[in-house]
């Protein structure tokens, strides 16, 4: 089991465990500089990161790692439309791709 562990101090015994599998949320609040917000079903934790590099990284890896968070890849996908832009005109272009 892939778990968080959720320590006071970088020093101390873990404060809590956290099953990645239980994860729902985890997103940049304002709470503090460089704060992250991880919401399980039952509680929120707010982490204290050091710098935007180490708080985009945390949130990238328990995102990647958190099956309850990520999406599959798609299947049996078709590309049947192809969607460009026209500078000159500002509009977006649309044509629809030989089947």
């Amino acid at each position: 089991m892939r778990v968080l562990t959720y320590h006071s101090t970088q020093s101390s015994p873990p404060q809590s465990i956290i099953p990645l599998k239980d994860i729902t949320n985890i997103e940049r609040v304002d709470l503090k500089p460089y704060c992250l917000l991880l919401e399980t079903k039952d509680k929120r934790y707010h982490l204290a990161l050091k710098n935007d590099e180490e708080l985009y990284g945390w949130q990238d890896d328990v995102y990647s790692r958190s099956p309850s968070m990520g999406f599959s890849n798609p299947t049996n996908f078709t590309h049947k439309v192809h969607v460009g832009f026209d500078p000159i005109s500002g509009a977006f272009t649309v044509r629809s791709l030989p089947q």
